[in-house]
């Protein structure tokens, strides 16, 4: 039997849903990105790490010519397997009729199903609660099913979902968050070569999540237009200079040499992506010779450009920001995640921590790194 609480609560709801126990559990970690954000999907530079929190999903047969699944926040959805396309509507249930989706297209037969998900991580907070439960509900089917795929595969095909099922044009870093990580580093992603390597973190300081207490949803959100203009940008680019396929071909010094030319926003958008590139390379440097005093300068920068190159920011996250800088406590803070909303991440010594939330008005989020996603039959 499970013995950890998070696999308990799973299989115990799956019992009240189902009246069986499952054959399978799986667990994907949510994420917080120490920096590079809004890069994954313009072939960018990426930080993330895998955090304690996850979704749960356990797994097991289903009787009739249905896959059915539950979710602890939720509800029930439900499609026939004969059906060609399992999508069932709008919502959570896209994520998983997408996963289901995509795993036939990789040619696998998927046989009825009953499937229970539970999760701790916080929705609409910037957390990658969304590929937490792509990722967890394609290793159940997968294991269950007893066939095994790359986890680059499983991770292209979660981020298919939640593109073309969901609607969101994100990147890859969500899903490659959850399937790679490790306890007590980061994960340094090439977006454009999809190669990664681990970082380590220095657990004398933690990240501190703080709540604007604005929810955000990135489909309803500026999330797509910002998707869009930087379509636009790198479009504009490319028709005058056929060298330059992705903003990794293009050089600051020529970005400002267009300055003028260019539309004043798609300008702000190119910078913003070509300056987090440089930050993040920095931030990985700054982490391997623990030097925590630069990661936050580097954290503080990349919240001014988002807020003012990037347009992402709310008043909310810039007053949280602002109480941040000026704070002796908390060495860095930025918005977090796509923006509009969500948290604030901040890099604080674990002495510190207290004060900070005293000076924060509020008891934010420790957040602890954890492994990376995992499947096992029981």
């Amino acid at each position: 039997m499970p013995t950890r609480t998070s696999d308990r609560t799973t299989v115990q709801q799956y019992v009240k849903v189902f009246g069986d126990y499952p054959a399978v559990l799986a667990r994907a970690p949510g994420r917080i990105n120490i920096i590079g954000e809004h890069t994954d999907y313009n072939d960018g530079l990426v930080l993330p790490m895998s955090i304690e929190r996850c979704v749960m999903a356990a797994c097991g047969p289903s009787k009739g010519n249905t896959i059915r699944w539950y979710s602890d926040r939720y509800g029930c959805a439900e499609f026939d397997v004969k059906a060609s396309d399992p999508y069932v509507g709008t919502g959570w249930t896209a994520y998983v009729a997408g996963v289901i989706a995509g795993i036939r297209d990789q040619g696998i037969q998927i046989p009825p199903l009953n499937i229970a998900i539970t999760s701790d991580i916080p929705p609409g907070k910037g957390l990658s609660s969304s590929a937490a439960l792509e990722v967890a509900v394609a290793l159940s089917i997968l294991e269950y099913v007893d066939v095994p795929l790359e986890p680059v595969v499983i991770a292209n095909l979660c981020r298919e979902a939640e593109n073309h099922y969901v609607g969101v044009p994100c990147g890859i870093m969500d899903q490659y968050a959850a399937l790679f990580g490790i306890c007590g580093h980061a994960v340094f992603i090439d977006c454009m070569s999809g190669d990664f390597q681990h970082i380590p973190v220095d657990d004398s300081f933690v990240f501190v999540l703080y709540d604007s207490e604005e929810e955000r949803a990135l489909v309803s959100s500026g999330y797509p237009d910002r998707n869009r203009e930087c379509r636009e940008a790198l479009a504009w680019f490319a028709d005058r200079e056929t060298t330059i396929l992705s903003f990794r071909d293009l050089e600051i010094s020529r970005l400002f040499e267009h300055r003028g030319e260019i539309p004043e926003v798609l300008f702000r958008r190119t910078l913003h992506v070509l300056t987090e590139n440089r930050r993040v390379l920095k931030t990985v440097s700054a982490l391997n010779r623990r030097d925590d005093s630069t990661v936050g300068r580097l954290l503080f920068q990349s919240h001014r450009s988002l807020a003012h190159n990037f347009g992402v920011s709310t008043q909310s996250l810039d007053n949280l920001v602002k109480k941040a800088w000026e704070s002796r406590y908390i060495c860095g803070a930025r918005l977090h995640g796509g923006g509009f909303g969500g948290y604030t991440i901040n890099l604080i010594p674990q002495k510190n921590v207290s004060r900070a939330h005293e000076i924060m008005g509020q008891n934010g989020i420790e957040v602890r790194s954890g492994k990376g996603a995992e499947s096992w039959r029981i």
